[in-house]
């Protein structure tokens, strides 16, 4: 079985050789503020913050920020990224703060790689307060890609992935008491700058055009991941 230990120095090797960019760019992160109707002056919370991005991109918008992640390598790099954020070392099934305490709670990516999923959303919605909005964003086990590539997730079932259905995702939101809100797909590869038919290469411009289209047709069921607006009961 899998380890905290194992799970941190897994991350920290990571960040500590591939730096701020190790899993997305930041140019993919601002738009993820449009799905929630955010207030200047109100607190956010970044859970699996990794290097800053989300936080970097909230300070923009004037929202007052937190985030936590289990690797101390990503911290570091975060608090060069995001200097106004407070960033702190921890596990998403224990959050060092106080109960009812935050207006949004942004978990990107992240929680199909806790150890203990359940617990990790309880103790997430024990720190938020009544009214606070959740964005959720997991991985599709039914993408098509994986299903075609015939792959079973991304580089981090090396180390610990949960990887679930569309439907087994709203059980598992609902059953711990979040109501969902709403449902979109997400395929970040497809977003910003990738978006741009800048290059003139055939090639480079056929990849945009085919990424565009899979973007626009494919189903929920088929996408790369779901985003998951929430609340609480």
């Amino acid at each position: 079985m899998t380890t905290v230990k194992q799970i941190k120095d897994w991350y920290n090797h990571k960040y500590r050789t591939s730096g701020e960019d190790l899993f997305r760019p930041y140019h993919t992160y601002p738009h993820f503020l449009n799905y929630l109707p955010v207030k200047p002056g109100q607190k956010l919370l970044d859970i699996g913050c990794g290097t800053g991005h989300m936080a970097k991109a909230s300070i923009q918008r004037k929202l007052i920020t937190f985030g936590i992640d289990i690797s101390l390598e990503a911290i570091k790099i975060a608090q060069v990224v995001s200097p106004e954020t407070v960033f702190l070392v921890s596990q998403g099934e224990n959050l060092p703060f106080k109960d009812n305490y935050f207006d949004y709670i942004f978990c990107l990516g992240t929680l199909e790689h806790f150890l203990n999923m359940e617990k990790s959303l309880q103790d997430i919605k024990r720190v938020a307060a009544q009214d606070a909005l959740f964005f959720i964003m997991v991985p599709n086990r039914n993408f098509l890609y994986f299903k075609l590539r015939r792959f079973s997730g991304t580089e981090q079932q090396e180390i610990n992935e949960h990887l679930l259905s569309l439907e087994e995702w709203k059980q598992l939101l609902r059953k711990e008491g979040l109501v969902i809100t709403a449902i979109h797909s997400e395929n970040w590869f497809n977003k910003g700058k990738e978006r741009k038919f800048l290059s003139l290469s055939p090639v480079q411009t056929a990849k945009a055009i085919g990424l565009n289209l899979i973007d626009h047709f494919l189903p929920l069921y088929y996408c790369y991941q779901f985003i998951f607006l929430c609340r609480q009961c």
